[in-house]
């Protein structure tokens, strides 16, 4: 588990949410810090966002994650607000810009890696089409349990498994699904020393 040094300026909050009708994004730059207010936006728009504000060219940007988020960033550094958007990514290339405007994005390219992501093994358990049909609603049960302990960006397992037919994997179904959206979003306390 990775933690951050805590001080008095920026704050984060991330949540990974169900598709919307419109995003809502804003966003400004100032020397090299930008504040970042997304609600319901995709990954996507916000870096479309990013280049149309920030004049800055973005390779790969189509590639990166198309599920909307909320996400609120008050006056972080560029990198690590890159690093958060773009977690899921494998990883990013910057070209600072020269000179630097102050109003505008300190890069002038970013280029997006784009790769799979990491399969955890819960991910796994549930991707194998047999996984949530086995006969044995025990076994269907058990495989939403494996899902549960780290479910990732999906809730799907979970939302198929509410209309199944046995009263027992369904009833199971619901609570995990109650279980894994209760738990705590990422919240990062971000801070500089300046």
């Amino acid at each position: 588990m990775r933690s951050c040094k805590v001080a008095p300026l920026a704050v984060l909050f991330l949540s990974w949410g169900a598709p919307s009708m419109a995003a809502d994004i804003q966003l400004t730059f100032q020397s090299g810090r930008l504040s970042l207010t997304a609600i319901d936006a995709t990954p996507q728009q916000i870096l479309a966002e990013w280049a149309r504000i920030g004049r800055t060219d973005i390779i790969n940007a189509d590639d990166a994650p198309d599920v909307p988020i909320t996400l609120q960033i008050e006056n972080m550094f560029e990198g690590p607000a890159l690093d958060i958007l773009l977690r899921s990514m494998g990883g990013y290339v910057t070209v600072l810009r020269v000179p630097a405007e102050s109003r505008r994005s300190q890069y002038a390219r970013i280029v997006v890696m784009a790769t799979a992501p990491m399969r955890s093994a819960s991910a796994a358990a549930t991707d194998s089409p047999d996984a949530l049909e086995d006969s044995d609603p025990g076994v269907r049960i058990q495989n939403l349990e494996t899902w549960a302990q780290a479910p990732g960006d999906t809730l799907d397992p979970a939302t198929y498994a509410l209309v199944d037919p046995d009263e027992s994997v369904r009833a199971r179904a619901e609570a995990l699904l109650e279980e894994v959206l209760a738990r705590p979003r990422l919240t990062i306390d971000h801070r500089s020393d300046r």
